[in-house]
């Protein structure tokens, strides 16, 4: 199995790095897929024949839209704040691609992949780096510059947390001098 010889910590300053390997266990031997049923009760649900109930839908689209864009808005803000940190804004999708410049920080950031397991073991701040969907420092005009992706689906507390604690990542990584 994949996950069976990881080689992680056996623990985080949070305590969840084997939690996050358990639950990564997990994941790796569900077969994903939507079932028929689910694929055709979806047109329907969404789709009703009553125009109250095709109102109801419509004001869920809505609140369902505006809340995303408003987490988008409160990570992309906050995240663009950081040290070292620089957000493509979303168009669309529901995660922010965000900038590395990893010059700023010390020597232990030298790339996507060691920022991420950092910000994993140290804030447990699960980020996927850019090099697992092909984004490579020569994706950009500047060798320095990697990426990672983050998700801005979880409730707004969530989100302003773990900014948080992205921004002290980033000032306690940050290079002396700069």
């Amino acid at each position: 199995m994949l996950f069976n010889n990881l080689s992680i910590p056996s623990n985080s300053h949070h305590g969840a790095i084997h939690e996050v390997k358990k639950g990564a266990l997990r994941l790796a031997q569900i077969i994903l897929g939507a079932s028929h049923l689910t694929q055709v009760a979806i047109p329907a649900v969404l789709s009703p024949p009553t125009e109250s109930d095709q109102l109801a839908v419509a004001t869920w689209k809505n609140q369902l839209r505006a809340m995303i864009q408003n987490q988008a808005h409160i990570l992309c803000s906050l995240l663009n704040e950081c040290y070292g940190l620089e957000v493509i804004h979303p168009q669309g999708a529901i995660y922010a691609i965000v900038k590395i410049y990893v010059d700023m920080f010390d020597d232990s950031i030298a790339d996507d992949v060691t920022f991420m397991s950092l910000l994993l073991e140290e804030e447990n701040i699960v980020v996927l780096p850019g090099q697992a969907f092909g984004m490579t420092s020569d994706s950009f005009r500047d060798s320095n510059c990697h990426v990672f992706r983050v998700v801005f689906c979880a409730p707004e507390f969530v989100i302003r947390s773990a900014a948080e604690r992205i921004s002290l990542f980033c000032l306690r990584h940050r290079r002396i001098g700069k």
